[in-house]
């Protein structure tokens, strides 16, 4: 709105203050001057996103809470969506699961069994001792028998266990490997594209020296090798194939760990009660221990499970709740425009485009063809509609002066036809720079007459004669101050005096 004489007309925006570490200040600048729904737009899309980032970060949150939760327990999560999902059905809920010998029977099915075995032993026994020997040591044996069992399992889950740790961690140092190579790599296409660019002889594949052909490999009759290019893609397949076997060992990992805690809660327990039934053996006391023993530990355990699957149901309200979110946040962004501008703004830009290409034409712009011109949606300024280029770049020293004209001048009409933040003035020092046509000025000035006065103020101080300059506004409505030879003058020698 203010054009100064030093650094004013070189450019469009060219003094636009750059001191306030503002990102894409020029940009801004006409986003706001033009009250375009850009900035809106595009600060909405970013709490979006953010929105999106936060809620993804609470899905994972929920999935480890119910992972540690199954852990407690020795169960397994079951039917965790893969994926961020925004439609989840009862049906694909995730479950818990526990391992029993070789199956996984579901939480309730567990729970239901154990009622049914608390309710057998409470009406089978009091608290009485009412076996003899025999029955104890049938019992005994039963139980030992069990303890060899489990303790052979759990030894065989441990050695499967320490397999898949190394070859977790196997796999996990030949991924970092590879990603090493694949950077080595890259630094290696990087140099050889600076090389081919400075036209290096060794890019070339000759010695800069003696300039003998030099090839990839030193051995003869050796197959081609690949080239760089074919080696960078062959370790992206590698680290694509590692990643896979990585997350595999990790979930087989998180599986036998599972089992591993629940056979040794299992294997403790069952001890306890070996103990309680040997010391019944020798007891003269009319209690039984390990029946005792056997239906607390029973009612421990449904308590246990009860609660945990209790918590896991409010994991499953809140996992369904972020689902919730999630779809609504989508919802919202593809109410958005996919890209920033409404239709309010291209309107704007059209008509901007439309003003500066005719105040182009007015004021004898020949550098390049009107009707190619358009102003570009990437940093608001004119460029030509089908190379893409700013025409400022292949614009002749006057025609940039005209381009400046243009594009002040459209701003302040285009404030006339639209709400805008535009102050509704102007002010040009010397507009008439390189020497301009007469009748290029004359245009100029002529532009400042779409409107009535009150609605914008316009100054312009020039060093044109005054005689040249009133035959220019002679059709204007405008005030014409002569200020003799000099402006700033002391207050004595002021000719207009407010």
């Amino acid at each position: 709105m203010f054009i100064e004489q030093i650094r004013g007309w070189s450019q469009i925006q060219a003094t636009t203050p750059r001191n306030y570490s503002i990102q894409n200040i020029e940009n801004v600048s006409i986003e706001y001057l033009l009250s375009l729904d850009v900035q809106k737009i595009k600060k909405e899309k970013e709490e979006i996103d953010a929105e999106l980032s936060l809620l993804k970060q609470k899905w994972m949150l929920i999935k480890n809470e119910m992972q540690e939760l199954a852990s407690r327990i020795g169960s397994v999560l079951n039917n965790f969506p893969n994926q961020i999902t925004t439609n989840l059905e009862e049906k694909d809920f995730p479950k818990l699961s526990l391992i029993i010998g070789d199956k996984l029977i579901d939480i309730d099915s567990y729970l239901s069994d154990l009622r049914e075995q608390h309710e057998k032993l409470v009406k089978d026994n009091t608290d009485e001792t009412s076996e003899n020997s025999p029955d104890l040591q049938a019992k005994l044996d039963e139980y030992e028998n069990k303890l060899i069992s489990l303790n052979t399992q759990l030894r065989e889950i441990n050695s499967e266990y320490n397999l898949e740790k190394d070859s977790l961690k196997y796999s996990t140092d030949r991924y970092e490997s590879i990603e090493n190579d694949i950077k080595k790599h890259l630094d290696i296409k990087r140099i050889i594209n600076l090389g081919a660019t400075d036209e290096l002889s060794i890019v070339k594949g000759s010695c800069p020296t003696c300039k003998q052909a030099i090839n990839d490999v030193l051995i003869e009759n050796f197959s081609e090798p690949m080239s760089i290019d074919e080696n960078i893609n062959f370790l992206h397949s590698q680290k694509d194939a590692l990643k896979y076997i990585i997350n595999t060992n990790s979930k087989k990992l998180d599986a036998l760990l599972t089992k591993k805690m629940a056979l040794q809660n299992e294997i403790r327990k069952l001890r306890e009660i070996i103990i309680s039934i040997k010391s019944d053996m020798v007891s003269t006391q009319n209690i039984s221990e390990h029946k005792i023993r056997e239906r607390i530990y029973m009612e421990q355990r449904i308590q246990h499970i009860e609660k945990e699957r209790d918590l896991f149901e409010e994991k499953i309200e809140s996992l369904l709740n972020i689902i919730s979110s999630i779809s609504e946040n989508r919802k919202r962004k593809a109410g958005l425009t996919s890209d920033h501008f409404s239709k309010n703004d291209r309107s704007k830009l059209d008509e901007f485009t439309k003003i500066f290409s005719e105040l182009l034409n007015k004021y004898g712009y020949r550098s390049t063809r009107v009707g190619r011109i358009i102003i570009s949606e990437d940093n608001y300024r004119p460029i030509c509609s089908e190379e893409g280029f700013e025409i400022s770049l292949d614009s002749s020293a006057s025609d940039n002066i005209r381009i400046i004209w243009a594009y002040t001048v459209s701003l302040l009409i285009l404030a006339q036809k639209y709400s805008t933040n535009h102050w509704g003035i102007i002010i040009l020092d010397e507009p008439e720079q390189q020497r301009m046509k007469e009748a290029s000025s004359a245009e100029l000035y002529n532009s400042f007459s779409f409107n009535t006065p009150s609605s914008y103020q316009s100054i312009i101080a020039t060093s044109e004669s005054g005689n040249n300059l009133l035959a220019k506004v002679k059709n204007i409505e405008c005030n014409f101050m002569d200020f003799g030879e000099k402006v700033i003058t002391p207050e004595k020698d002021w000719k207009y005096k407010g």
